[in-house]
């Protein structure tokens, strides 16, 4: 089914702290429930990081080279994302409606699951031709210098912020199986768009600096944050500094980093699910649900 537009919540009111607040505590008050939506992923995460590492530790110029590596990744990028998808409807279901998914139910790839695949893509490919646009427009951008360069950047950070905040409840509107999600999304986030870009922001920004100093702790560069299978793909000088570092090390820089980045993911669903339960129509708000209280009951709305 889908909303008309009278039906949507225009009177509600976002609050970036009050969002967080409850993207904490969905993740804090119920880690258990949680680790069992995301277990998967995070073990997935961890294998083929492994096997990154081993085939860096081996003949980290031959596998760089070799065209049989970027063969073997690619089937296994795609069942990273694909788990990822999993985890995606997994947390927003435990989120809007107290389901809790256990053992291998997480890695079960459904229609909910495809159709969140296909909307994202849609919705990527929409995005793809703004992002050519503002590129081209860099390009001419270069052209006056740094001071063009630094302007370009910025709108270019700017427009992935918004865009990711206006097709942000794409995920919640698929899991609980509502039509023309990408529609919704867009209409439900209008006039919220800074409060998401801000509790998004901090999220992805809190991440990077876990990620960050884990990289520094072992002597890595500091943007170097993880040690996946993106590490394959590296500038030489940076596998050169991840393989002089002994297994243990590397394991546990892994470990660190993927544990962050499961974390970030479900702060970010709980931003999504908050910002749904506030904005969705035909819905009970969160303080009728008692759901709130996985936040504050005295979160403002």
């Amino acid at each position: 089914m889908s909303f008309p537009e009278e039906a949507l919540r225009p009177a509600a009111r976002l609050s970036a702290g009050a969002t967080l607040n409850f993207a904490w505590h969905s993740v804090v008050d119920d880690w258990m429930g949680v680790w069992k939506a995301s277990w998967a992923f995070f073990a997935l995460q961890i294998l083929f990081g492994i096997g990154a590492l081993a085939f860096l530790h081996a003949d980290p110029d031959a596998v760089r080279k070799s065209v049989w590596t970027y063969v073997l990744v690619t089937p296994v990028v795609i069942v990273q994302g694909l788990s990822y998808f999993c985890l995606i409807i997994a947390l927003h279901r435990r989120n809007l409606l107290g389901e809790r998914p256990s053992g291998l139910s997480v890695l079960a790839f459904g229609a909910r699951q495809a159709r969140l695949v296909g909307y994202t893509t849609l919705a990527g490919l929409f995005l793809l031709i703004a992002f050519i646009a503002i590129a081209l427009a860099g390009a001419a951008a270069s052209l006056l210098g740094s001071g063009g360069l630094m302007i370009f950047y910025l709108a270019l950070g700017l427009f992935v912020s918004y865009a990711t905040s206006r097709i942000l409840l794409i995920a919640p509107a698929v899991s609980l199986d509502q039509g023309e999600p990408i529609a919704l999304s867009w209409r439900m986030t209008r006039g919220h768009v800074l409060p998401i870009m801000l509790a998004l922001g901090a999220i992805w920004l809190g991440a990077l600096v876990f990620q960050g100093l884990a990289a520094a702790a072992g002597g890595l560069p500091l943007e170097f944050r993880c040690c996946d299978l993106t590490s394959l793909m590296r500038p030489k000088a940076d596998i050169a500094s991840l393989i002089r570092l002994p297994w243990l090390v590397s394991g546990l820089i892994l470990l660190f980093t993927t544990a962050i980045k499961t974390i970030a993911c479900a702060l970010a669903v709980g931003v999504a699910s908050w910002t749904w339960l506030k904005l969705a129509p035909s819905l009970p708000t969160p303080e009728d649900t008692g759901l709130d209280t996985l936040g504050t009951n005295s979160a403002s709305p």
